[in-house]
């Protein structure tokens, strides 16, 4: 039996609660949606009225977070079926036809929820606002051609929608496809605002998002400004233009319905310049966010470059420095690096047998001139000590302006090896030198040898084998 503190135990139960978390959530605002829409806010414009369902706002909420299958939980517990009594009686054999959509626009928002998080860069035309725009076309085509010839077959035989009527004017059905396209539209725009705040977020467990929650003020602060105008405009009213009226009466117990359509008309607007500037901002904190993450990488690699990695100007010599030239340079820290490189390329400071500033400024034109310059180079050491390198200047551009890196790689092992065996070298020649210089001799003195014995004659007992 695996102990209960096993990872991949603790791993299935968090996967548990998970689900279990999603599952009552969506149930929840299933009901909660249920009920909210049979509290709708009325606005009469001419002959027909429009009511806006703010109870999908709570299905499209989890859609949108947890993706289509929760989504259809909820938008099936309830968000998206209290159409069947609101407009069963009127509708008719139409019902079938109008009030599925509702759930089918839930799942659609949630298919595309779960590709936008699988998505590492946003798409444009994933956006929720642009995949609403086919969903809108599909259900008007609905609304305006098989949902009119389904009406055509009432009265249906159940009691309940009797007195449905068998024909609509074309009028009423162009203003329900119009409402139902501005419904849909401030519902996702709703959903959008609120999945921009952190509580919010933080209630459905998303992902922490540093940068939306850096710009979830500035949802707020449009909510508030639109709460604001909503106070003032009924305790305004109520002095100025419904003196029949209270304050309490005027900000929501006896609201005239114009009223209330200019002031969520007002919210609204506030809230899409919200959303704006919120989107405006997220785009520069995350342009921010990944120059200082590239910085950060960039630094990281400076640093741990073994070679000495230096950025330097034509005028005031290095400006930065990774650890490894320090090092090479046996400086303390950084600043003494670009303190002493300064007075390096000072027309004062030219040491003997050092490049002098005036060589080093030449090799450097040279690099911004070609872009690259590659050379030898022979300093000191803050110790004295003097060391070759191979220095690669490149030109680059950092914040505008043309600046070099230096590549420097200490070479004084390898100089000091090659003049060790150049000495050897000199060494091992002047040895064969003398060793060829000897065995001519003893050639010569054998010869010699040869010829006294001769001159003796004693050449068969002495004469030497040559």
């Amino acid at each position: 039996m695996k102990d209960s503190n096993y990872p991949e135990n603790n791993s299935i139960k968090t996967t548990f609660n998970s689900h279990l978390y999603k599952i009552s959530i969506s149930i929840l605002f299933g009901l909660l949606g249920f009920f909210v829409n049979f509290h709708t806010i009325i606005f009469p414009f001419g002959d027909y009225t429009a009511a806006i369902l703010f109870g999908l706002l709570f299905p499209m909420l989890i859609t949108l977070s947890w993706g289509w299958k929760y989504g259809l939980l909820s938008a099936l517990c309830g968000g998206c079926q209290t159409m069947w009594w609101l407009w069963g009686p009127s509708n008719g054999y139409a019902i079938f036809l109008v009030v599925p959509p509702f759930t089918l626009w839930i799942i659609w928002h949630g298919i595309f929820a779960e590709l936008r998080r699988k998505q590492k860069v946003r798409k444009w035309w994933l956006s929720m606002y642009i995949v609403e725009i086919p969903f809108r076309i599909l259900n008007s085509i609905n609304l305006l051609t098989i949902s009119r010839w389904a009406i055509t077959l009432n009265p249906p035989s159940w009691s309940w929608a009797s007195n449905a009527p068998n024909t609509i004017p074309m009028p009423f059905s162009v203003f329900v496809t119009i409402k139902q396209a501005v419904v849909g539209f401030i519902i996702l725009l709703l959903a959008d605002v609120l999945l921009n705040l952190r509580h919010i977020r933080r209630f459905f467990k998303l992902k922490e998002d540093l940068v939306k929650s850096n710009t979830g003020y500035i949802i707020s602060a449009s909510i508030l400004l639109g709460a604001l105008f909503w106070i003032f405009d009924s305790i305004f009213s109520s002095l100025a233009f419904y003196t029949n009226k209270s304050f309490l009466d005027l900000l929501a117990l006896n609201t005239p319905s114009y009223i209330l359509f200019v002031r969520i008309a007002f919210i609204i607007a506030c809230l899409i310049g919200g959303l704006l500037v919120s989107r405006l901002m997220q785009k520069q904190l995350k342009n921010k966010v990944a120059l200082q993450q590239s910085e950060i990488k960039y630094r990281t690699l400076y640093d741990s470059f073994r070679d000495a990695i230096m950025i330097l100007t034509k005028e005031r010599g290095f400006i930065s420095g990774n650890p490894a030239a320090v090092k090479m340079f046996k400086c303390k820290d950084e600043q003494e690096l670009i303190y002493r490189s300064t007075v390096d390329l000072s027309p004062e400071y030219q040491p003997d047998g050092i490049l002098s500033a005036k060589k080093a400024k030449q090799m450097m034109q040279i690099a911004l001139e070609k872009d690259f310059h590659f050379f030898e180079w022979k300093h000191q050491r803050i110790d004295g000590k003097e060391f070759f390198a191979n220095v690669l200047l490149t030109k680059i551009e950092l914040q505008g302006k043309e600046l070099l890196q230096a590549t420097v790689r200490d070479i004084t092992e390898r100089r000091e090896a090659e003049e060790e065996l150049k000495k050897r070298n000199r060494q091992l020649e002047a040895f064969n030198k003398i060793a060829v210089d000897r065995e001519l001799r003893m050639i010569d003195l054998k010869k010699e040898i040869n010829e006294l014995l001769i001159k003796l004659g004693k050449e068969e007992k002495y004469k030497i084998a040559e």
